[in-house]
């Protein structure tokens, strides 16, 4: 049985969790899949560990999460199967392989977005001819023997970063009803406020309101206001007999 790093956690996270497991569950369940021997890509219990976190940012199960990353070079690679299950279970994407060859794979992927719907995004290409450039075809087998394949998992990796970013950075996924354009904006603001005024449009006739009232009773007295005179000359008013005014001004 392969021998395991000592992995201990600090008392302030004790019992803290991450994702539906606390870190020290998480400690022990990388302890146990190191001890294995089955992951062999995984040298130590604190390399399983990483895995298990990026599994829990990610929405993966443990088993499913040392499963799903290669660790190569010191770095963790999600497996193109990985990302097209989460693509899948998302809600709002899906795929199609359209061509799959030994020279070329081609995958329609389609997103559904908020106030908009379902639209087919650009389709995405990986050619062996591009596997070839990179160095790839020559320096592993699997490029020799099942190419068409290999040119599968280079299509679905680059068009799952290319239009699904946030489901491979742990990113809360946006609301239904979040506006996404200015078009879009300007209708959420019509739907909570009502339409704007279209300067386009005729001007309507508005007859003005009764510019004379009695304040006293409400009463209308005249349609067109005083173009001059003091406000206490309107009728239903007395004088302002004591202001030291000259009511005859």
């Amino acid at each position: 049985m392969a021998q395991t790093k000592e992995l201990t956690v600090p008392k302030e996270l004790m019992g803290k969790g991450l994702g539906a497991y606390t870190i020290d569950e998480m400690v022990r369940l990388s302890q146990i899949c190191q001890a294995s021997g089955i992951f062999e890509d995984v040298s130590d219990a604190a390399q399983a560990f990483v895995k298990i976190a990026k599994g829990q940012e990610l929405g993966l199960p443990p088993m499913t999460a040392m499963a799903a990353f290669d660790l190569i070079r010191k770095r963790l690679y999600l497996k193109p199967w990985a990302m097209a299950a989460k693509i899948n279970t998302c809600g709002y994407g899906t795929y199609a392989v359209q061509v799959q060859t030994a020279d070329c794979c081609t995958i329609l992927f389609r997103r559904k977005y908020p106030q908009e719907g379902w639209k087919a995004l650009p389709l995405v290409s990986y050619t062996f001819a591009e596997a070839r450039g990179q160095g790839l075809a020559e320096n592993s087998k699997h490029w020799k023997s099942t190419p068409a394949h290999m040119l599968y998992q280079r299509a679905m990796g680059r068009g799952a970063y290319m239009y699904f970013p946030e489901l491979f950075a742990g990113l809360s996924v946006p609301p239904e009803d979040t506006p996404v354009s200015a078009a879009q904006c300007a209708t959420h603001v019509q739907d909570l406020y009502g339409p704007g005024v279209d300067p386009t449009l005729p001007v309507h006739d508005v007859t003005p309101p009764p510019a004379a009232v009695n304040f006293a009773t409400g009463e209308v007295l005249e349609d067109e206001p005083p173009l001059f005179g003091w406000p206490d000359r309107l009728p239903g008013l007395e004088p302002a007999q004591a202001s030291g005014i000259d009511p005859q001004l």
